[in-house]
């Protein structure tokens, strides 16, 4: 399940972390900055998806930076390192 997903990235995040540039770092900062102010992400922004139940899959359907208003904050899981 997506739960799962995001227990994973939990764990690799001190990984990638630890090896992180200057660049990277100050990129990944800029992405949590932009996510704690809660607006919709720009065409270029972070890639948005929906979590569809499939045969008892989740499936993880790309929804794109126009359909962020469907969803509200409880809806929402943002991670800096993928920007998603």
């Amino acid at each position: 399940m997506y739960q799962d997903l995001f227990a994973r990235w939990s764990l690799a995040h001190p990984t990638i972390m630890a090896k992180e540039s200057p660049t990277a770092k100050g990129r990944h900062e800029q992405h949590i900055q932009n996510a704690r102010s809660c607006k919709a992400p720009g065409q270029k922004g972070a890639n948005v998806f929906y979590w569809k139940e499939c045969n008892s899959f989740q499936i993880r359907t790309p929804v794109g930076y126009k359909k962020w208003s469907d969803y509200h904050g409880a809806q929402w899981h943002y991670d800096a390192f993928t920007d998603e």
